[in-house]
């Protein structure tokens, strides 16, 4: 089993990381097609790495109404469960949640836990970034 992607959680702010350094049957990037505004990741039972903490935070997003949100989270019938995100392959959301939406179908789905690993420069920046608040 390989991650492709990451979600992580440091200080009620959510770490959203790109592990595959290109797009791939599991996977849409943005690296790889600049006119793509965010990443989309597909059979998230297998491909896509969640702490138990991002979940938590994930479950205070409020639900929007569009079919596009800051985080989508749906079932494919082709590809499995699929969870993407408005942003780079490297995207901090937060950190007040409730300024964010997910997408009208968005539901906690499958996802292989991992453990809040968080990396160094994320946590840097999301202590640098609640420091001038």
């Amino acid at each position: 089993m390989s991650l492709n992607a990451r979600i992580t959680a440091y200080l009620g702010v959510l770490v959203c990381e790109t592990l595959a350094t290109a797009s791939n049957k599991d996977c849409s990037l943005s690296i790889d097609n600049p006119n793509r505004i965010g990443q989309v990741f597909m059979n998230t039972k297998e491909t896509l790495g969640v702490s138990e903490e991002a979940i938590e935070l994930l479950k205070k997003i409020p639900i929007g109404r569009d079919s596009i949100g800051d985080v989508d989270w749906f079932e494919s019938s082709a590809q499995g469960d699929v969870f993407g995100w408005l942003g780079g392959p490297k995207t901090i959301k937060g950190p007040d949640l409730k300024e964010l939406e997910t997408a009208r179908g968005f539901r906690i789905r499958s996802y292989v836990s991992i453990p809040n690993d968080v990396p160094e420069d994320a946590k840097a920046y999301i202590d640098s970034m609640k420091a001038t608040t």
